[in-house]
């Protein structure tokens, strides 16, 4: 919505458009950032979402110290794109192209899921 705010004559101000934040003291810009981290329209989906990673990196455990790195790094980039982090990048190189497929598949699955909750709040 923080673009959408350019053409949208109701909400100029890009404001996130869900209902916990549409004109409530949690409200904020539309952000890819606040997409990803923040939204708390979207909080029980990211908590199935830490669950889901948990399991995921559970399964998954040589991972766990590059998803934890990267994370702190840039996370909103970690979630869009990981394969572009050095971390990955030296990842792959050491360890093979599996660690990048594993990576789009915890990422991809992420967005994915929380797009789905953010259509499903709009009725979409």
């Amino acid at each position: 919505e923080a673009l959408s705010g350019h053409w949208t004559p109701g909400n100029k101000d890009g404001m996130c458009s869900l209902p916990e934040c549409w004109d409530t003291p949690a409200k904020h810009k539309g952000t890819v950032e606040a997409f990803l981290l923040t939204c708390p329209s979207l909080s029980p989906a990211k908590m199935e979402l830490a669950i889901a990673s948990v399991r995921f990196l559970h399964d998954h455990p040589y991972l766990e110290d590059l998803v934890r790195q990267c994370l702190v790094i840039n996370p909103v980039q970690f979630w869009l794109d990981c394969s572009t982090m050095h971390p990955v990048i030296s990842a792959v190189q050491k360890s093979g192209g599996r660690i990048m497929e594993l990576l789009f598949q915890l990422t991809r699955n992420y967005c994915h899921k929380l797009h789905m909750a953010r259509m499903e709040i709009l009725d979409v």
